[in-house]
């Protein structure tokens, strides 16, 4: 295989999970969530039960395609959590809270690595198996800002 310099590459994409971003442990939050609405569980049932949501939303992440499409998995997502976290809770009442929860960091590096490819001159584009939320996400995390596209399989 021919090896290519930087200085031949017009742009570069990047994964958004794992090469950018981390989740942020969200369990503590949702414990926080769960306890302002009555419910008293340990973190490690509420750990437990967001393992359980996110094996069900994972094979389901190109069902959030658009505004309504994502509310609606995540009211799906939310119901799965609450009866794992044994809570009987309205999912449509928790969702906002369960869906706040669930914040990514940037990962060491990665600020400074975007930085360093976009003022060599690329263009940079993040392309992640991911829900329409990826624009968000990023945008809390950041690091929006380094990429001239950013596109989820959810949208195409």
């Amino acid at each position: 295989m021919p090896s290519t310099s930087a200085s031949e590459l017009d742009a570069v994409t990047v994964d958004a999970m794992g090469t950018i971003v981390e989740l942020d442990d969200p369990a503590p939050r949702l414990q926080h969530a769960l306890a302002e609405r009555g419910v008293d569980r340990d973190l490690d049932m509420v750990a437990a039960a967001f393992r359980a949501e996110v094996a069900y939303y994972l094979p389901r992440t190109l069902e959030g395609r658009d505004k309504e499409s994502l509310a609606d998995l995540g009211r799906r997502c939310t119901a799965v959590f609450l009866e794992h976290a044994e809570a009987g809770l309205d999912p449509a009442e928790f969702a906002p809270a369960f869906v706040a929860s669930i914040v990514f960091q940037p990962l060491p590096g990665a600020p400074e690595g975007l930085a360093r490819l976009r003022d060599a001159g690329l263009s940079l584009a993040c392309v992640a198996n991911w829900d329409i939320s990826l624009h968000g996400h990023l945008e809390r995390a950041g690091l929006a800002g380094y990429f001239a596209e950013i596109v989820s399989s959810a949208e195409v």
